[in-house]
């Protein structure tokens, strides 16, 4: 509890010097505010997950409200915990606001694990996916990489003319393997190309 000291001047018909001091205990709440231990989580295609399970909001005053979106993939967008069944990667934005109507947004995201594509690699079909998220996305990429096992893989983010930005060399590469790239390029669209021996795939990289 906190107090505060407020002075009122009293003025009187024949005393306009005289003066009251009032001391005012002014009880306020606590600052609304937040903790999350996880916002970002992954699931297969068709799977559903449970959205805030995570999230702790304290202080504030009243009840609090929620609202998600985009509310589109969602059983309920104003719940505390929603189901969500997205088709694709996603971040969801939920706004939390207590009875003086002071406010937060807090980002999940969730990633979409599609069923992995069959390339065509030396006249045979083998099953191997990369999946770069968020996508579009601005300093931060995840590339989540499936595929038939190999001692030695390559990866290389380049523009359309084969200039090559940068490079990493991925080792014992055991079926599936997700990578957390900085690239630090400026804004337009780039390739993610993967090489190894028996595989070679190329996706866009769009940077914000």
């Amino acid at each position: 509890m906190r107090q505060l000291l407020v002075i009122f001047s009293v003025l009187l018909l024949r005393q306009v010097t005289a003066q009251q001091v009032v001391v005012l205990s002014v009880e306020q709440p606590p600052e609304l505010s937040y903790s999350v231990t996880e916002n970002d989580t992954t699931i297969r295609k068709g799977e559903s997950v449970v959205l805030g399970s995570g999230l702790t909001v304290c202080g504030g005053s009243g009840e609090y409200s929620y609202t998600w979106s985009p509310a589109n993939s969602l059983d309920n967008p104003l719940v505390k915990n929603p189901v969500a069944t997205p088709e694709d990667t996603v971040t969801y934005l939920v706004t939390v606001t207590d009875g003086n109507g002071c406010r937060f947004a807090v980002p999940f995201t969730v990633n979409v694990k599609r069923e992995a594509v069959k390339s065509i690699l030396a006249g045979s079909l083998v099953p191997f996916d990369v999946l770069i998220f968020p996508n579009p996305g601005n300093d931060e990429f995840r590339i989540y990489i499936t595929g038939p096992p190999c001692h030695k893989m390559e990866l290389a983010v380049t523009d359309f003319s084969g200039r090559i930005f940068l490079k990493e060399i991925l080792r014992n590469f055991e079926g599936e393997r997700t990578v957390v790239l900085h690239p630090g390029l400026s804004g337009g669209i780039y390739l993610v190309r993967i090489s190894s021996e028996k595989v070679f795939i190329s996706k866009e990289l769009i940077i914000r």
